[in-house]
């Protein structure tokens, strides 16, 4: 099946602000924490205090997009603005793609979803660096965007797959396997890994 400029484009723009990686090399794959820390440009917990829909042009057409406004509240990895002696981050991500109507009928996107945020929520994040079209997103997907909510007096954190493979081949045995993780002990693991990956704590 031929590819319209503007599909082709859209693709392009998606895979690379999923994966950072070039169209012919981009897959999905299950990634571990190890991962996540190495292909993210930024790592931070925040939390979202504005959202805005919006288009960007690609392909001789416009594609929508989600820009957020996130209040960086601990940050691991990368550079940050700050805004009245806040640190703040601006990640602008891929929208809802309508259907489209092709012979009479509704032909919906196959392409991967992005995670979406909701205001006034705390994540912690692990976003690509812009693609074409400004474009970011969790690296990985769900995989790179963990919810933190409150639970028994403890803040915990899972991502969208429910922490599944989080901790592959990595020396980390005092954490469940999967489910939700205590935020705090999370937290400490993405400062070691860095360490020993870059020294990019700050």
């Amino acid at each position: 099946m031929r590819l319209t400029l503007r599909r082709a484009v859209l693709i392009s723009l998606v895979i690379g602000a999923v994966t950072a990686t070039p169209l012919f090399a981009a897959t999905l794959a299950q990634m571990n924490l190890g991962d996540l820390c190495e292909r993210a440009e930024r790592i931070y917990r925040g939390t979202v205090v504005q959202t805005e829909t919006g288009l960007v042009k690609a392909g001789g057409g416009e594609i929508p997009t989600i820009t957020y406004t996130i209040r960086v509240d601990q940050a691991f990895k990368g550079e940050f603005d700050t805004v009245k002696g806040e640190q703040v981050v601006t990640l602008t991500t891929l929208g809802k793609i309508p259907p489209r109507e092709v012979a009479g009928m509704k032909r919906f996107p196959v392409l991967p979803e992005v995670p979406t945020l909701s205001m006034g929520e705390s994540y912690l994040l692990f976003t690509t660096p812009p693609s074409g079209g400004n474009l970011a997103s969790p690296v990985g997907l769900g995989q790179g965007k963990f919810d933190i909510k409150a639970k028994d007096g403890m803040e915990m954190a899972v991502n969208q797959y429910q922490n599944i493979g989080l901790f592959r081949d990595m020396d980390v045995t005092d954490i469940a396997s999967q489910g939700a993780i205590p935020y705090q002990r999370l937290a400490d693991v993405v400062r070691t890994t860095l360490t020993v990956q870059e020294g990019g704590i700050r």
